[in-house]
């Protein structure tokens, strides 16, 4: 996965909007993949701290998922793109984050990816 990520602070909250995303198979994963297609259907973004005193567990700031919709051959090796993706995070009750993960489904799969 591959994309542009802009963040912007509007004051109360944080806009961060990927003006596109690009994915494709991973040639060296395809024999993870158990399915001829891989259909996406949501992107998301999941804020988290451990919680304070209990190291092992978490606390979940914020998780909101938008709809996508895009099918890759499981061995097509051509991309597919997403865009104009955004995620309004309010200031209050993030802060103190310290975990920031994107996620996209595929019919039940979860896969992670990082921004840098």
């Amino acid at each position: 996965m591959t994309g542009i990520l802009m963040c912007s602070d509007r004051g109360d909250h944080y806009e961060l909007r990927f003006d596109f995303v690009s994915v494709r198979v991973n040639p060296t994963r395809i024999a993870n993949i158990q399915r001829d297609r891989v259909d996406f259907d949501w992107l998301g973004l999941a804020i988290y701290r451990p919680k304070p005193n209990r190291p092992d567990e978490i606390e979940w700031q914020f998780d909101e998922a938008k709809m996508i919709a895009g099918t890759l051959e499981r061995d097509g090796g051509k991309a597919i793109y997403f865009g104009n993706l955004g995620f309004d995070v309010p200031k209050a009750g993030t802060e103190g984050a310290t975990r920031f993960t994107f996620y996209m489904t595929w019919k039940g799969h979860l896969e992670t990816f990082e921004v840098l």
